[in-house]
């Protein structure tokens, strides 16, 4: 008969009670039911067995055969002469004495491991005084352990450090640095509560009760007053987690809990691997990865954690066999290699780059509190999902990987992008892709204003196509569609032109030629410069200005792009075309937003910085062209906007006394000394000189350039305004309502995005 049973005090966090968990399940299916297996329901692990919850407990009280935890490479193991070990020695001692059956693979192990220490001591590796190895031996002890230890005591020695061929040997934190948690002895702890359990002085009713504890949560049995280790680190403060301290009588440490999490542990075992194509192998710890200081509370910018370990759960029973096959693999991958960081591995969760059938991962960062004590802190649980905007963000690892925050505001900036990466790897809402995009934009401007960074991260960063970003974003909000219509400002198809080239110190560098069999073509890339044309620092509240300095340099003759003009177009006199001609249409509502200062333009600011670094080459408008529509334009927008486009408007004009409506190709240029005047604040006299140049060409305008210009707007404003890219339709419309003569556009065809705006 098959039994499912809740195991209550299993649960999936602290770190204790997880590996609790598995060690039960090791623990069943190797000594009592092979076809044992077990779940997660809730948080909490169910075994399913032929053990029902009394059987349970009797097995392990009676049958339960305790894994030989040797560590002969240890001090403070029981095996060396300290004094500091008495208690150790005595302990192995008892071991070595006893005649229960159920300690036999243990007392072979302790015989093996004194083997061990005399071998080593004749081949010289011993310590000075009571030390018991020379700490230039410490790996060759581990690989004389590996040959000496019986087989049985072999998953101990690889769940505690990876060897990997004459190199220095790789400690998993899960257990500490060589199955130590600061002074406390893994093995010897191990040896401790085993003879309390089931030695001869232990008390079998009160250790029935410590396992009725552990497995069901049924307290009631007061604790040792013990070290707990950094498996439970709500306990780990000993007497100071108890506001009583030493008057509490209940103890903090249950015996049981310590040597089922300890069978845990043996599922996880390190491993010397091979990658295909790689020239060396490395060592790995199952599901372990470097720490990165994010995605909780209690990260701070100066602590140094020593690593975390992201632990499986899954709702499908499944035996110990696929369970030992799935953690031994501990695979995670993100972008076609094995995760390294907490982030990494966040984005492999989220990128489905583990295992199927894993449900979720618990987070466990071990960091260094109550002195020097490591603890394995839980930070966080996230669930198996894919969440498509994290595999856009693998876009961004070759050039962090060259960022070093060798100044403040690098480091601030380096820390925003990886906790950002974190928030989208576990939540990719909109609003978190964009505050990813932006903490990007943030960092790629510090790297520009310090010349080492500059070196150290060059060529600078272009990430991919635009469209690809946008579906990604929140583009219901105005500042984000301003920001974009911005971005993907350009002259010509080149991915690198526009605005990017004067807000930010990289340029498109000289062409070069690639060549392959007789076909050749350019290859553009960016180069670091010392500054940007136009300063531009996205947290400076500084955007208006910056633009509109922008439109003046583009004011300068030689520097746009004119329209090659024929006989069959009117214009509007001398002046100059500054109007990029390329770009994605700005809805009418968000540019008259922009225009009058509604919009939040430290929000615009933060957004350019990071949409600049697109690629917006082959980018259609996302947003409806309703959103323009039923807008109320103040006049002195609706009068300069149409002299803002980059090629002529084909409109429909019917003049006074004319008896026939006549297609007519105009193009309104604005005079060169616009950009000058509005950023010097002559609001008037650019207002003035557009109503001049709507007459000039052959225009009746229908309003006066005093009560235009009564409607301020602050020059730079409207200079930055004016940069925005809108639809040629919406210019000739704004172009109906400023005159008396024009009826409508010419019925051609017109499409959005990469069109002429």
């Amino acid at each position: 008969m098959s039994y499912r049973v809740l195991l209550a005090g299993c649960r999936s966090e602290p770190l204790g009670s997880y590996l609790q968990a598995l060690g039960v399940l090791r623990a069943v299916a190797r000594q009592r039911d092979p076809d044992a297996r077990g779940c997660w329901r809730g948080g909490r692990f169910v075994l399913e067995s032929d053990l029902d919850e009394s059987g349970l407990i009797g097995f392990f009280a009676n049958e339960f055969r305790p894994s030989s935890i040797v560590s002969p490479w240890s001090e403070g193991s029981g095996f060396g002469a300290k004094a500091s070990s008495k208690s150790a020695r005595g302990n192995l001692q008892a071991v070595r004495r006893s005649t229960a059956p159920r300690l036999d693979d243990l007392r072979h192990a302790i015989l093996a491991a004194e083997g061990v220490i005399a071998r080593g001591q004749s081949l010289g590796w011993g310590g000075s005084k009571e030390d018991l190895w020379d700490k230039h031996h410490k790996a060759d002890v581990l690989r004389l352990s590996r040959a000496w230890l019986p087989d049985a005591a072999l998953p101990w020695l690889d769940a505690t450090v990876a060897l990997a061929h004459d190199e220095q040997p790789t400690y998993s934190r899960l257990l500490g640095t060589g199955a130590n948690f600061g002074r406390q002895d893994l093995s010897a702890t191990y040896v401790k509560r085993l003879l309390d359990v089931m030695g001869n002085k232990s008390e079998p009713r009160r250790s029935e009760s410590w396992l009725g504890a552990a497995l069901f949560a049924r307290e009631g049995t007061p604790y040792q007053r013990d070290t707990v280790g950094q498996f439970d680190p709500g306990r780990a403060g000993g007497v100071q987690s108890s506001p009583y301290e030493k008057s509490d009588e209940y103890g903090f440490s249950n015996p049981w809990s310590f040597l089922l999490s300890i069978e845990g542990t043996l599922l996880f075992a390190g491993a010397v691997v091979r990658r295909l194509g790689a020239n060396n192998r490395r060592a790995a710890i199952p599901f372990m990865v470097s720490t990165s200081g994010v995605g909780f509370a209690g990260s701070a910018e100066n602590e140094r954690p020593l690593g975390e370990i992201w632990t499986p759960e899954w709702s499908r029973p499944i035996g110990l066999a696929e369970l030992e096959q799935l953690i031994s693999e501990g695979r995670a991958e993100w972008s076609n290699g094995p995760a390294r960081s907490g982030v990494d591995f966040a984005r492999a969760v989220a990128s489905l780059g583990v295992d199927r059938g894993i449900d979720a991962f618990t987070r466990y960062v071990f960091a260094e509190r109550l002195g020097q004590s490591p603890l394995a802190v839980p930070v966080g649980r996230v669930e198996v999902t894919e969440r498509p905007p994290v595999r856009l963000t693998a876009q961004l690892d070759r050039w962090l990987a060259r960022v070093r925050p060798g100044t403040a505001a690098t480091g601030a900036a380096v820390r925003g992008v990886e906790a950002a990466l974190y928030d989208v790897a576990t939540d990719s809402t909109p609003d978190r892709v964009l505050a990813l995009l932006t903490a990007v934009g943030e960092l790629h401007a510090a790297v520009g204003r310090s010349s080492r960074a500059r070196k150290e991260a060059d060529p600078p960063l272009f990430l991919g196509p635009a469209a690809e970003w946008l579906a990604a974003l929140p583009t219901d909000v105005p500042e984000v569609r301003v920001a974009a219509g911005l971005a993907s400002l350009r002259d010509t198809r080149s991915r690198h032109s526009g605005l990017r080239a004067l807000l930010t110190p990289a340029r498109l560098a000289a062409a070069q030629v690639q060549e392959e069999s007789e076909q050749r073509w350019p290859v553009e890339h960016l180069t670091w410069q010392e500054r940007a044309r136009v300063p531009f620092h996205p947290a400076d509240g500084e955007i208006v200005a910056a633009l509109a300095e922008c439109h003046r340099w583009r004011s300068v003759p030689g520097i746009a792009v004119q329209p090659v003009l024929d006989d069959l177009v009117r214009h509007s006199g001398n002046g100059t075309v500054t109007a990029y001609a390329r770009g994605l249409p700005t809805p009418l509502s968000d540019v008259v937003a922009f225009g009058t200062g509604t919009l939040d333009s430290d929000a615009v600011a933060a957004a350019l910085a990071g949409l600049l670094l697109l690629d917006w080459s082959r980018s259609a408008s996302p947003w409806p062209e309703h959103a323009s529509r039923d807008v109320f334009v103040p006049p002195i927008l609706a009068l300069v906007l149409p002299f803002f486009a980059s090629e002529p408007l084909d409109l429909t004009v019917q003049s006074p006394g004319d008896t026939e409506a006549r297609d007519r190709r105009l193009l309104l240029r604005p005079g060169t000394e616009w950009a000058a005047m509005l950023r010097a604040g002559d609001v008037a006299s650019v207002t003035a000189d557009a109503v001049r140049r709507l007459r000039i060409a052959g225009l009746t305008p229908a309003v006066k350039a005093p009560a235009v210009a009564a409607h301020r707007v602050a020059g730079d404003l409207l200079a930055a305004t004016t940069l925005l890219p809108i639809r040629r339709r919406t210019r000739i419309a704004l172009l109906r309502a400023t005159t008396t003569d024009v009826r409508s556009g010419s019925t051609t065809r017109e499409s959005t995005g990469g069109d002429p705006a």
